[in-house]
């Protein structure tokens, strides 16, 4: 019998449970045969990395489902400490001052467009609805009010005039401005009622 009779009698025989086991204990695994086969054999290695990443991948989702919460907000802890009961004092009153100092503005805003308002013989009731963030704003919303009131108005008024038949007429202070006169009587009316209102 040569070498390439037992070869056959092996490949024909090959699910002989006896002849598995003479076959391994010719060649047992060892772990140097692992390693070379790890490291030196292509299929080898890339089965191993993919065992690596899995298991990498498998311990990570573990560790941030048992310890991320505990990390990230004992950083958050750390970089943003509890208030204390002096600093939520403090806070409180910060805001409360910012509060009133906001409010203290936007009522001499108030103040100034009421004015600027009667000024122009502009309508004061509708002055809070032209308010802006600073006193350059609420002049120009007052400005636009008045570039689109005065005109509105007069056209209004001329137009009563003519479906009434009458001569559109110079108002009280020397120009056409009807609208302005409306206002100022308006504004007259006003300052009346809000006098008897507290007098």
């Amino acid at each position: 019998m040569n070498l390439e009779d037992i070869r056959s009698y092996l490949v024909q025989n090959k699910d002989n449970q006896d002849v598995r086991e003479f076959v391994n204990g010719l060649n047992p695994v060892t772990i140097d045969r692992v390693k070379d086969f790890a490291t030196v054999n292509d299929d080898g290695r890339n089965w191993l990395q993919s065992q690596k990443d899995s298991f990498f991948s498998s311990s990570l989702d573990t560790w941030k489902k048992n310890n991320l919460d505990e990390v990230v907000m004992g950083k958050v802890k750390e970089l943003y400490p509890e208030e204390t009961e002096e600093q939520k004092r403090i806070r409180l009153l910060e805001q409360k001052l910012e509060e009133a100092e906001k409010k203290e503005q936007r009522e001499t805003l108030r103040n100034k467009a009421l004015s600027l308002a009667t000024e122009k013989e502009l309508p004061t009731s509708l002055v809070d609805f032209f308010l802006g963030e600073d006193e350059e704003k609420t002049i120009a919303n007052l400005a636009k009010l008045e570039d689109t009131f005065n005109p509105y108005i007069e056209s209004k008024v001329e137009q009563r005039f003519k479906d009434t038949g009458r001569k559109f007429q110079k108002g009280s202070n020397g120009d056409n401005s009807i609208a302005t006169d409306i206002a100022k009587q308006r504004n007259e009316q006003q300052q009346t009622s809000q006098n008897n209102a507290w007098g």
